[in-house]
């Protein structure tokens, strides 16, 4: 048995949230665990979710050996699930409002003068990252509507670290051309800060917690999640 006392890859993504964010776990009565001593995978290949009339909840494996008597909860939205279907209603969004999360605490870069808010988690690396901020840019619909967030999440390379931090030197003169920069994959490792980034620290930070790997990582402001470059990115943005 393995022992994750000390390291915080201990940690599921939903129990970073629990740990680090949420402010209102109390509202749907889950406490989260603490003092680990093991995390290990079950191995169980398939649930189904079973609610009774009286309001009981089960996960039973297809065979029907095993069963999970309890409650079933949506942490990144605070939600104890009643069935299937809000399970699949909510499984493409989070609540940064519900989390905790706060944009004042991220680095980022921002396009439009709308009231309703976008967070594109992109890494200065990313090659569609750089198109989808470019085709925002261009786009004056999306611009008067929303408020665009590029949320710079050095995860892809060994480079993307020290773009970032350039990134967020330039940002603290010019944040236009530190947004141009991105675009246009122009920024370097120069003017890099020797100290960590609380901004991006943070980036990161919450990035582990939602689990991402891949980029751009899109969250509308509905809470809708979108990963990669969408067909209509107009349309994505506006959907509820």
């Amino acid at each position: 048995m393995k022992i994750f006392t000390k390291f915080i890859g201990v940690f599921t993504p939903a129990l970073l949230f629990l740990s680090l964010f949420a402010h209102n776990a109390a509202a749907f009565e889950f406490v989260p665990p603490k003092d680990f001593v093991s995390k290990e995978a079950l191995p169980i290949k398939d649930l189904n979710f079973i609610r009774t009339k009286q309001g009981f909840t089960y996960l039973i494996s297809r065979d029907g050996r095993y069963v999970f008597q309890g409650s079933l909860i949506d942490v990144w939205n605070g939600r104890t699930l009643a069935n299937v279907g809000e399970l699949t209603r909510l499984k493409d969004r989070v609540n940064f409002k519900y989390l905790g999360i706060s944009s004042q605490k991220m680095f980022t870069l921002s396009l439009g003068t709308g009231t309703a808010d976008v967070f594109i988690f992109s890494d200065p690396n990313c090659g569609v990252c750089h198109k989808l901020l470019g085709k925002i840019k261009e786009s004056s619909l999306i611009k008067n509507n929303f408020k665009v967030h590029a949320v710079i999440t050095p995860l892809l390379h060994e480079t993307s670290m020290a773009k970032s931090q350039s990134l967020s030197s330039m940002a603290q003169k010019d944040p236009d051309a530190a947004m141009d920069a991105f675009i246009n994959n122009s920024v370097g490792d120069h003017g890099a800060s020797d100290q960590p980034v609380p901004g991006i620290q943070y980036n990161l930070l919450v990035a582990r917690a939602l689990g991402i790997q891949n980029f751009p990582y899109i969250v509308n402001a509905a809470g809708r999640i979108h990963i990669g470059m969408p067909d209509d990115i107009h349309l994505f943005l506006l959907k509820n």
